[in-house]
């Protein structure tokens, strides 16, 4: 697995299995297992990297094709068509923030993008850096792992409030917390 994200309303744990192009769900209260999507159509991620799940949505960043794709139950998946100049290029983590905008580790181009719900994707200003990977959003603050400076960024989405943890000699690739923050 690449990427695992817990849905705690419906108690599922989404995992993306990158090696074999598809998504699972495990259902924690009958031990299921299903993949999203299956014969739902031709559109779905190729190489499944990092998950974000909201409400039932489910976002994921597929690091072959350099994209996004959303899964909506019945509807199947959907690649997100972002207007705009922007490209992702090797898109890492994602992450569900406020009003349904998300969040996305632009690993390549060393930049948080964000795409909102009109699917403008523009890049976050104020957080430097070199090798983002994972990040993760809870409670107003995304929280990103830089690899190249060694440290975990902590970013108030309102306020632009930055602060940074140094990992002393750690080179970061994820990062989580519990939804408190």
């Amino acid at each position: 697995p690449s990427g695992a994200a817990y849905d705690s309303r419906e108690k599922l744990l989404y995992i993306c299995d990158m090696e074999n192009g598809r998504v699972a769900a495990f259902g924690e209260a009958d031990g299921s297992l299903r993949i999203l999507g299956a014969g739902t159509g031709r559109v779905k991620p190729v190489k499944p990297l990092a998950v974000s799940v909201k409400e039932g949505r489910i976002a994921v960043t597929d690091a072959e094709e350099n994209a996004v794709y959303v899964y909506e139950g019945p509807a199947g998946w959907q690649k997100l068509r972002t207007r705009g100049r922007l490209t992702l290029r090797l898109p890492g983590g994602i992450a569900w923030g406020e009003g349904n905008n998300l969040y996305a580790a632009d690993f390549l181009n060393k930049r948080i993008c964000v795409i909102d719900q009109g699917l403008e994707m523009t890049v976050l200003h104020g957080i430097p850096c070199g090798e983002p990977y994972g990040i993760f959003y809870a409670r107003g603050v995304l929280y990103v792992a830089d690899a190249a400076y060694g440290c975990i960024r902590c970013y108030r989405t309102e306020t632009g409030e930055l602060h940074t943890l140094e990992l002393c000699g750690h080179r970061p690739i994820s990062v989580t917390a519990d939804t408190a923050g």
